[in-house]
């Protein structure tokens, strides 16, 4: 990586987290990494730009360390099982994380970009559950999902009322359901994709959760 462009993402994932990313300023990140206004739009468009940079590099990093949890058990459901739990479980322990996974979603160029990856993410997990799927009912299956997300991470956000034992209950059960995989599977793996995020000593992007 061009070590202009990694000092931008360095310093900006430094400024979203410490201070949120509505709070800083594209003249702020342009100030801590000491560069000019020509340095910054050679390799970005504009803050939000370098934000969703950051938060599909946070999503792909989830979806690396859920891999290699699952490593011993090949099964793509509790891989996806494990993504999806992580990412609400990490959201719970930390405010700043809930903060910047909302601002994530509720930018569309991130939220799409996110669904359209699961989608084709999905389609190879859920293939031998699903051989008559066409790419739209993986896509439209996913974007369901993803709103979902959302919905309760802004509930964590906004409100925090709802546990969240039962907010990843809920969600792993309507998410693999749309993929028709069986409701015992769906128990079995999601006690063990919630005992493996709670014992396990894991790190997303700077994170412990």
């Amino acid at each position: 990586m061009d070590t202009v462009k990694e000092k931008i993402l360095n310093v900006s994932r430094e400024l979203f987290i410490s201070q949120g990313y509505r709070k800083t300023t594209t003249r702020q990140i342009l100030a801590k990494a000491n560069i000019k206004n020509g340095s910054l739009y050679h390799f970005f468009r504009n803050k939000e730009d370098v934000f969703k940079h950051l938060a599909l590099d946070t999503f792909d990093d989830g979806e690396r360390v859920a891999e290699n949890l699952a490593k011993s058990d090949m099964s793509p459901v509790l891989r996806y099982a494990l993504t999806l739990t992580m990412e609400l479980y990490s959201v719970e322990k930390h405010d700043r994380l809930a903060e910047l996974y909302y601002e994530a979603y509720s930018s569309w160029v991130v939220f799409e970009t996110l669904a359209r990856k699961g989608a084709e993410r999905n389609k190879l997990f859920f293939k031998t559950y699903n051989p008559e799927f066409t790419d739209q009912d993986y896509y439209l299956r996913t974007l369901a999902i993803k709103g979902c997300i959302y919905a309760f991470i802004a509930e964590r956000f906004y409100k925090q009322e709802v546990p969240y034992q039962y907010k990843i209950d809920t969600l792993l059960e309507m998410a693999l359901s749309l993929f028709n995989v069986p409701m015992s599977e769906i128990k079995i793996v999601t006690k063990k994709s919630c005992d493996i995020v709670k014992k396990k000593k894991i790190m997303v992007s700077g994170f412990k959760i």
